[in-house]
């Protein structure tokens, strides 16, 4: 059995994702910075590549990048975060992302299938 689940999220600059109910859920940054509003937090936070941090409450959360960059969300289930609001946020945040990156990538596939098929 896993004992925790990831989803790797593209960060852009300008273009926040949206978390809520992640309290418990570790935010690893994969490359890049990636710039992370916790709601009620003072102050916002620079996550640089390499470093985590686990959501501190079931807030409103605010990722993106500065400049370019990946974000791991991981689910903990060893946390008993798996059978929680939050797990059960971040399962739907996570089918939303496939969801999202499989219709993106059938998309780019027509698009490029089209251009392959029409005269220059």
């Amino acid at each position: 059995m896993l004992s925790s689940a990831h989803v790797d999220c593209e960060l852009e600059e300008n273009r926040p994702v949206r978390l809520c109910n992640g309290a418990g859920v570790r935010l690893q940054c994969m490359e890049g910075i990636a710039w992370i509003t916790f709601h009620g937090e003072a102050e916002d936070l620079m996550l640089h590549a390499g470093h985590a941090v686990v959501v501190p409450n079931d807030g409103l959360v605010l990722m993106e990048a500065v400049g370019s960059g990946r974000l791991r969300i991981v689910l903990e289930r060893g946390r008993g975060i798996a059978t929680s609001r939050a797990g059960h946020a971040v399962q739907a945040f996570m089918l939303r992302l496939q969801g999202l990156s499989s219709r993106l990538a059938i998309r780019l596939s027509i698009r490029f299938s089209l251009r392959r098929a029409l005269p220059d």
